[in-house]
């Protein structure tokens, strides 16, 4: 066996395993769903940014069974030197072609890792990266290679060495079965790979787990709910049965014991119907800042979390026994991460972190010990059994020992957009594209140059009626003038920003402070404190809009607050129409309706104070998840949304279409022929005949 790379590799190959699970990935693709089928089709996106240096050629992965794996001591090789900067520093010039979905993302955004005995891969939001065994060649697979979008969430390593990729949002898995890529709905991907799926050697709770006990398979679904299958029935669990909403991560213990963690944590014994209901650790702020999950030897659960800027994250696991959660605070404890993004826990009870500054462990009954990176945010972390720490950040992989020394990294694959995500869009009355990164705002022409507008990254961004460009920060509120430059009109950190008909600004500050610039074009421009809402700070303002007879509306975490022109502050909540009380994002039609988007379904709320609810199945699939993040209303009255599963749209004459990308969280019409997309995998330009219609 040779030494020379990182990992050495044991593998086998059963020949009737093989031809059985052929015959069964026959029959379950001809059943994928026609969502996820027309998307595929749809996201012929095109390579359009220069790539420095080509794609080294794909080797291919032998299939078959892989025995369990072993480790090479070498320290690897010397990383890849980072892609010089581009002109703003951090984007080029759009290539645009005729392709109706375009996209340029960053393949060096790491969300997860996985080893198949072969070869490292890295789930990205700009595809599936996988390296060989000596970081010294690689290969990019994105849509025209099989996927189903660009964007990944999870990697995981079956029984039988193949490779499945997760999609944010997405009823969709990805298989590499080592020549091809193939792709099932969750539930179908189980139902034909249920054999391979239970001898996995490690499981991403987020993806699919094992139970010891029984071999059951359990999972997470889509719709935020549990299913198990047992190779022959399938079992399935949702609030009827006790599990609390919006469940993300299933893991299963060595006794049988299930937990479900979502908007609280759900647990049963396998084989019973009726599960326990606990709420989440009072320090983790809301259910999506649960970022892992994992089950110690003991069958206790543990959850890793981000906090607040000022607090940090942290880890908590819960004693069933007693009922009470036992914490580990950043704030508390300077030897675990900042923010903890995740874990792995090993069979002999350690608990290993990574996150905001590096990693930690934690050895049963011991204090938990630092792996100090500073400056440097691990996303995920892949720990080898000869002790190699491999970390996945946004700006590639690196290589640590356990003891903290001989940080290697990082590997990265050539890419001019090294910005990762993009968090805000507009186009401007000159038809630049704006663009919102963690590095700051930016402009692009297609076909053109691009620009940086303010080097900070922009909270939020709104373009007003008479076409001047308002952008948020940490340091204040600037207006950006037609053809001029960044001018500061408001000095404090803004959270929350909309536009009212007249042009004039409204903000919130991170305290919850509602602000009025009634003057903006005053020398110094005047900013008045708005009276009437008061406790905002404690339940977070996440959007405004302001109607035309000058209410404004305020998006919280419990509720739709209303502040009426004559200074009245009420509060919606779902007695009176919304369908969940954490409200996202608001948009207001011309005619003066509030849409309103929440964690778990979408609302009107009319002008005379009628409220109608809007589900998938009341708009026939037009609204692919429940889950919002963000609404846009164009001059025409079309509502752009962008969902757990992607975007879709619904028109003024009520007519619904989408296109099911993953991870997109900004959408921005250019015209009546091209939107624009952002999200944590980059950005996407769509024509739209590519989106589906509904019938």
């Amino acid at each position: 066996m040779p030494a020379a790379g990182v990992f050495a590799i044991l593998a086998g190959v059963n020949a009737s395993q093989r031809l059985a699970r052929v015959v069964r990935r026959a029959r379950c693709i001809l059943g994928v769903a026609v969502a996820v089928a027309v998307a595929a089709q749809a996201m012929g996106c095109a390579a359009a940014w220069e790539t420095p240096t080509p794609t080294p050629s794909p080797t291919a992965t032998p299939a078959g069974t892989r025995a369990p794996y072993e480790v090479a001591t070498e320290a690897p090789p010397t990383p890849t030197p980072a892609v010089s900067p581009t002109p703003t520093p951090f984007l080029a010039s759009l290539v645009l072609t005729e392709d109706p979905v375009q996209s340029w993302t960053n393949p060096n955004d790491i969300q997860g890792l996985a080893f198949d005995g072969q070869y490292l891969w890295a789930a990205t939001s700009g595809g599936v990266v996988r390296w060989t065994q000596d970081m010294g060649d690689y290969r990019v697979f994105s849509v025209s290679d099989g996927l189903v979008s660009p964007s990944t969430s999870g990697v995981a390593v079956d029984g039988e060495g193949h490779v499945w990729i997760a999609y944010a949002g997405l009823d969709a898995w990805s298989e590499w079965d080592g020549q091809a890529w193939h792709t099932y709905s969750r539930q179908e991907a189980v139902a034909s790979q249920y054999e391979a799926l239970r001898d996995a050697q490690q499981f991403d709770p987020s993806m699919w787990t094992r139970s010891p006990q029984s071999g059951w398979v359990w999972m997470p679904t889509h719709d935020g709910q549990v299913r198990a299958y047992d190779g022959v029935q399938w079992r399935a669990y949702g609030p009827y049965e006790g599990v609390r909403r919006g469940t993300r991560f299933v893991a299963v213990s060595s006794e049988g014991r299930v937990w479900a963690v979502g908007d609280g944590v759900s647990t049963v014994l396998e084989g019973y119907r009726w599960w326990e209901d606990h709420s989440l650790f009072s320090e983790i702020p809301d259910a999506n800042s649960v970022t892992s999950v994992g089950i110690d030897p003991a069958g206790q659960l543990w959850i890793g979390f981000i906090g607040s800027r000022s607090a940090g994250g942290g880890i908590c696991s819960l004693d069933l026994g007693e009922n009470r959660w036992i914490g580990h605070l950043a704030s508390l404890s300077p030897t675990i991460p900042f923010q903890v993004h995740d874990m792995e826990i090993l069979p002999d009870g350690t608990v290993w972190l990574c996150g905001e500054g590096g990693a930690a462990y934690q050895r049963p009954a011991r204090a938990w010990r630092p792996v100090s990176l500073e400056d440097l945010t691990a996303q995920c972390l892949l720990l080898t059994p000869a002790g190699q720490l491999w970390l996945g950040t946004s700006h590639g992989i690196w290589s640590v020992a356990a003891d903290g020394k001989n940080a290697r990294g990082p590997w990265v694959v050539p890419t001019p957009f090294m910005g990762g995500q993009v968090l805000e869009l507009a186009v401007d009355p000159e038809q630049r594209l704006l663009i919102g990164t963690p590095q700051g705002l930016a402009y692009a022409v297609p076909a053109g140059g691009t620009g940086l507008l303010l080097s900070e990254r922009p909270t939020c961004l709104r373009v007003g009626p008479d076409g001047a460009l308002w952008a948020g920060a940490a340091s204040g509120l600037y207006r950006v003038e037609i053809g001029g430059e960044a001018r500061q009109v408001y000095e404090g950190a803004v959270a929350a920003l909309t536009v009212d008909a007249s042009g004039r600004p409204w903000l919130s500050t991170p305290e919850g402070v509602l602000v009025r610039v009634s003057e903006p074009d005053a020398s110094p421009p005047v900013a008045e404190e708005v009276s009437g809402a008061r406790d905002l700070a404690e339940v977070g303002v996440r959007s405004l809009a302001a109607s035309s007879d000058g209410t404004l509306f305020v998006a919280t975490s419990q509720g739709l607050g209303i502040l009426s022109p004559d200074g009245a502050y009420t509060v919606a909540t779902v007695e009176d129409g919304l369908p969940d009380p954490d409200v996202r994002t608001l948009a207001l039609s011309p005619d003066d309706d509030l849409w309103v988007g929440t964690a778990h379904g979408l609302a009107r709320r009319e002008a005379s104070g009628r409220w109608i609810r809007y589900t998938p199945t009341s708009t026939e699939g037009g609204l692919r998840s429940e889950d919002i993040i963000d609404l846009y209303m164009d001059p025409a009255g079309t509502l752009w949304l962008t969902t757990a599963a992607g975007l879709s749209s619904r028109t003024a004459n009520a007519d619904w279409s989408y296109l099911d990308i993953s991870g997109v969280r900004r959408a921005y019409p250019e015209s009546d022929e091209v939107i624009w997309l952002g999200g944590q995998g980059g950005l996407y330009r769509v024509e739209r005949r590519a989106l589906v219609p509904v019938p």
